[in-house]
Order: structure tokens, then sequence, then C-alpha cells
């Protein structure tokens, strides 16, 4: 089992007065808006850049938090301002070599600071923390692995175990980087553990991610404030993913199927781009005989109905990512997809794989003929779950 890893977070100090002010104007906030809404959160985490030469910090957007926090964090760290930078810089006619960049990307931004300090003192009253640490880059830890990448919050267990154990058996993947979002139905190490269990993973590491996902898009589908997913996706590109093989990125209600059987690992190393993105269909909760409630899995599904594709996801080979691309929910802006390949990958999204946490999608429902079509292929590849003995995992709070 490996080490827990620790993250270096910067939060602002709410007795302070700042705070980020929310992107989304009032008439169009949902009700829980406000409550969802990571007001605090300056980065995430802080640790060494691949090359070493760099300390990265990943957060939430800065917009109007920048002139405050990133001078502060530049001295804190003994970076030179930047118009000194700036200045020598053009001097020397070497624009590139400045000590600092600020990334601002979609919902997500970036302080890369030039610096070998591992630990920087913080002023008072500013923010939370008194000092901090920079958290060691951990690329060696999937150097050469073809990894499956999610953030999971009180997913049973069970799920957990049948989703890694289908991307292990079916396409090879051997590595997984799960990051659990403040469960409070069991410990981060009932995740490890359930991870370890699986017959082919042989790296499984799970981070302990307590920041919030952000408000979803209300009713008036504005999506501008979920800042998590997208702090995760690029936390793990840039301390953990970037000698990896090849990374999917998909959540528990997911499971990816191929139009020959091949590995999607194989597809993708294979394409022409190095980054497929491919969509799929929603699997209903239709079932001959309705399955106990709180022993559903995703064994248990294998209809659907036509109507509107499931959202895509994708997969990519980090060492053919440029610098300058972010990793995203649902594609990577600065790449293509190689068309041709993700047409060979597909997604089934289990509407019964959920814990209600964002709409009622549970709800046992009859088998019609008229309305539902068995997924013949899907039905075919669920069946690797009655091979063999099921292997044993901690059972979920309040089971016995």
């Amino acid at each position: 089992m490996l080490a827990p890893i620790e993250l270096s977070p910067v939060e602002l100090e709410p007795a302070g007065g700042l705070a980020r002010i929310p992107p989304r104007r009032s008439a169009r906030q949902q009700s829980d808006y406000k409550g969802s809404f990571d007001f605090y959160t300056i980065f995430y985490d802080t640790f060494r850049s691949r090359d070493g030469d760099w300390i990265v910090m990943v957060g939430p957007p800065l917009a109007k938090l920048a002139p405050v926090t990133v001078p502060t964090l530049m001295r804190a760290f003994a970076v030179e301002p930047l118009r000194v930078a700036q200045r020598v810089a053009r001097a020397l006619g070497v624009e590139r070599g400045l000590p600092m960049q600020l990334r601002a990307l979609d919902r997500h931004a970036q302080l890369w600071l030039k610096s070998d300090r591992a630990r920087a003192m913080l002023p008072p009253r500013l923010f939370k923390q008194t000092y901090l640490e920079v958290q060691p880059n951990e690329q060696a830890l999937f150097r050469g692995k073809n990894v499956v990448v999610t953030m999971s919050r009180d997913n049973e267990l069970v799920w957990i175990r049948d989703w890694a154990r289908f991307h292990a058996k079916l396409h090879g993947c051997n590595a997984v980087l799960f990051y659990d979002n403040a469960s409070t139905r069991y410990k981060t190490v009932d995740i490890q553990e359930t991870l370890d269990s699986v017959d082919g993973i042989d790296t499984a590491l799970v981070i302990r991610w307590p920041f919030k996902m952000g408000p979803g898009g209300g009713e008036h589908s504005v999506w501008d404030s979920d800042y998590g997913q997208y702090g995760v996706l690029e936390h793990a590109r840039r301390r953990f993913l970037s000698t990896a093989d090849a990374v999917i990125s998909i959540d528990i209600d997911e499971l990816i199927l191929t139009n020959n059987g091949s590995s999607i690992f194989d597809i993708m190393r294979g394409s022409d781009t190095g980054y497929v993105r491919f969509a799929g269909r929603w699997i209903e909760n239709a079932t001959a005989v309705a399955p106990d409630p709180a022993s559903r899995r995703h064994k248990h599904y294998f209809y659907f109905r036509e109507g509107p594709p499931a959202l895509p996801k994708w997969a990519v080979v980090p060492a053919r990512c440029p610098h300058a691309a972010q990793w995203r929910a649902h594609d990577i802006i600065g790449m293509e997809p190689d068309s041709r390949a993700s047409a060979a990958v597909t997604l089934r999204h289990f509407r019964a794989i959920s814990t209600n946490w964002k709409s009622e999608r549970w709800r046992p429902e009859a088998l019609n003929p008229a309305l539902h079509r068995m997924d013949e292929e899907l039905a075919s590849r669920l069946r690797l779950f009655d091979e063999g003995a099921e292997p044993r995992t901690k059972p979920s709070v309040g089971e016995k």
C-alpha cells in the first residue's frame, strides 16, 4: 500500500475580509449556489515541477485576488518582483526567462514560480496557513503505466472495485489515481484497500481532496463556478501523470467499450494525435428482475433507450500533450482528438450507479420492450463479474 500523499493548500483567512467574488450574477444563482461556492481556496496544492526547476501551484481562478495573493507568494518564495524581472529580461532579450508564470485557464489557475525554496513562511491574517511546504513531484509512481483517473464521493466500495476490475481485465489498466472528495461513509484507507484488492492493478493511489466541487449550472445551465474537477485533472497531470504511458479520465458510473474488443490503451497509442474523445449511451435502470437497491451493481444493468447521448470523456498520451493544453472534464483544450481512433471507443453511463448527489437518478424501472433495447455488447462484457469468486472488500458503513 502506498503511503498517503500530503497536499499543501493556500487558503484565505475568512476573518481577514478577503474572498473570491462569484462570477455568476445573483439572478442566475440557484438556491444552494453560495453554500457550494469556493470563496477561500487560493491553491489546492503546492509542489515541485517535473523538471525540479519550478514550484507549481494549482487552484480555482484568481481573478481580482491575483494582485494581492500572487506578489505575496512571490515574496514568500524569494522570487524577484515581476517588474524587475521583466526589465532584466528585456535587457537580455529573454522575455521567456521570467521567474513567474500565471496561467489563467478555464475555471482554473496555475502559478509557476522559479525557486529552489522548499518551505516558505506566509504573512499573518491574509492566509489560514502560516507556512507552506513544497511537496515532491510524484511522476515516478505512474511512469509507464496505463492509468485511469477519477474523482468520487461516497460511491459504494463495491462499485469502485467493479469499475477498476472491469478496466483492468478488459483494457489492461494497471494503475488508478483516485481523488476522494470528502467521503463520509468510509475512510480513505478503505478505498485504498479496495483498489489494492483488484487483480491487475499494481499501482493505486488515493488522494484525500477536501475542497468544494463548486455549484453546478442550475436551471439556467451556466457553468462557471464548478472549479473542483478542473483542479483535480490539472493537479493529476502536473504532479502525478506526465510520464504515464496513457491516461483515461472517467467516473465510477462509466465503463468503456471498444468496437472490436481491443484495449483503449492500444487504440490510443496507435492514434495519430495521442488523444481520443468518445461519447456513448445512458444505461437505464430497467431490469427483468429488480435487484435489491442496496446491492445494485453495474452488472445488473444493460438496457438502453433511444435518446441524447451521454457526455463525452477522453483518454490521452501525456507525452503528446502540449504544455499549454488543459485537461477538462469532457475534453482537452489545445489538442485535436483523432477522429478515427475516437470512433472505435464508446462509453456506457449507468443511471443506477449513483448516490443521487445531483438528482434522483436511482429509481427502479420496469422493463418495457417497447422502450428498452438490450445492449448486447455490454451484457457480454459484464459477464466477467460472474467469472470466479468475487474478491472481498470492506463493507460500507452500516453494512454487516
